[in-house]
């Protein structure tokens, strides 16, 4: 199976922050925030300690969307090149401008749908993000299956940890 796919700078940048509010260290900081929120509201503590879990939050939250954003400015970016997929029983052939790589099927973690992408997490969390709109909706059926089947089925009849 063959798919073409170009990635928006806009759905890049809905990915990136989404991806970043997934992340364990987000849990931390909410958790610390919430933690710090119900304290002050609960026993009646001075307003100023809010400050000690809402900063480091805010702050989390606004590196995540300034790198984002930082990103998707980047000139010949190989996320936003024209990209030809290629879909074999030995992994993906992945193509544009700049060249060519081949992964094979068990470098490829899970995969799931997010904004509008079939998201594919690779080992070491990097992503591969291929709009739905890409993959014509008579294939649609077929890729997943192809998906489930390389993918999910490896983690011996349970499916894989999909995005959400």
């Amino acid at each position: 199976m063959v798919i073409h796919a170009t990635l928006s700078k806009a759905l890049f940048i809905q990915l990136s922050i989404l991806r970043h509010f997934q992340r364990l260290t987000f849990y931390v900081y909410a958790t610390l925030c919430a933690g710090v929120t119900a304290y002050v509201l609960l026993q009646g503590a001075d307003p100023r300690l809010l400050l000690l879990g809402w900063i480091p939050f805010g702050m989390y939250m606004l590196s995540g969307i300034l790198s984002a954003i930082r990103a998707s400015r980047v000139k010949n970016a190989p996320y936003f090149l024209p990209t030809r997929y290629e879909f074999t029983p030995a992994g993906i052939t992945i193509s544009t401008s700049q060249g060519r790589s081949q992964l094979g099927w068990e470098h490829i973690e899970s995969w799931g749908k997010m904004v509008n992408c079939y998201v594919l997490v690779l080992q070491g969390n990097a992503v591969l993000a291929i709009p739905q709109e890409a993959i014509p909706p008579h294939q649609v059926a077929g890729f997943e299956t192809l998906l489930q089947k390389q993918i999910d089925s490896r983690s011996k009849g349970e499916p894989s940890s999909r995005v959400s």
